[in-house]
């Protein structure tokens, strides 16, 4: 039997040379002939508690239609309620007009939005890549449980990409703390701020140090938060708080890394 280190090697290769091919639907929609999603919209008047929730009810509504949904881009337009005990968002409008195909129904688990990676399907695909379990084999495991690829929910290529975004956010996220610790520990100005979500994942982060707080007591009459820069590796966007000084250039008086403009 091949040691945990080799089976490891092995399964870092095959991620390297995985197709993303799986990721893509393009080959199933026609992006020349739209189409109207129904008659009549099942979500108008939905009420909901959140933007998760709504999310979630849009997104389960998507895949029963064949498509797939990003936050960026609302279909839904909610008003808010008050009721006696808080508050409701309630769909107003609905656009159900697409300028694309649908997906076939039996390629919309390839659609990205509509694949996930469970906590508990994550701590065992973790748990058994530590015992040397090659990840191809877990996730052929899961897929045979649950009747087939169709109804896991998640591809070969979503495992790695759980697995390297925990690795990775669990290492670097407590790296970066440090590295702001110690900065602010030898810099009398330094100062950070941080939060996480509700999974326990780095939400968002500030900082800046004490060029940038005299730069902003001098120049800070003018204040622009730039959220329009995108980092590939995290998927979050860098805004960094931008002012200008009296020679006409830009400064920056602190930077923020968030997952959300929200």
């Amino acid at each position: 039997m091949a040691n945990s280190s080799s089976m490891e090697s092995n399964d870092d290769q095959e991620n390297n040379n995985y197709s993303d091919v799986e990721d893509q639907t393009d080959n199933f929609v026609d992006k020349s002939k739209g189409f109207h999603e129904a008659e009549d919209s099942e979500l108008l008047y939905s009420k909901v508690k959140s933007e998760q929730e709504a999310y979630t009810l849009y997104n389960d509504y998507a895949f029963r239609q064949g498509f797939g949904t990003r936050k960026a881009g609302a279909r839904l337009v909610f008003n808010l309620m008050s009721i006696k005990n808080g508050s409701l968002y309630c769909v107003t409008k609905h656009n159900m007009i697409h300028n694309h195909g649908r997906v076939p129904v039996s390629k919309r688990h390839l659609i990205r939005s509509h694949r996930k990676v469970t906590e508990e399907q994550l701590a065992m695909l973790s748990s058994l890549k530590k015992y040397g379990v090659p990840i191809a084999d877990v996730v052929r495991v899961f897929k045979n449980k649950a009747g087939g690829e169709a109804n896991l929910e998640f591809l070969k290529r979503d495992a790695y990409d759980a697995l390297a975004a925990k690795k990775r956010d669990g290492c670097d996220t407590k790296q970066l703390i440090k590295y702001f610790k110690d900065r602010q520990a030898n810099e009398v100005d330094f100062y950070y701020d941080f939060e996480f979500d509700d999974e326990g994942y780095l939400d968002c982060f500030f900082f800046r140090d004490g060029k940038m707080k005299i730069d902003y007591d001098v120049f800070g009459d003018l204040l622009v938060h730039d959220t329009t820069y995108r980092t590939n590796k995290y998927d979050m966007i860098c805004g960094p708080f931008v002012g200008m000084n009296h020679h006409n250039k830009n400064v920056i008086f602190a930077i923020g890394f968030i997952v959300n403009e929200k």
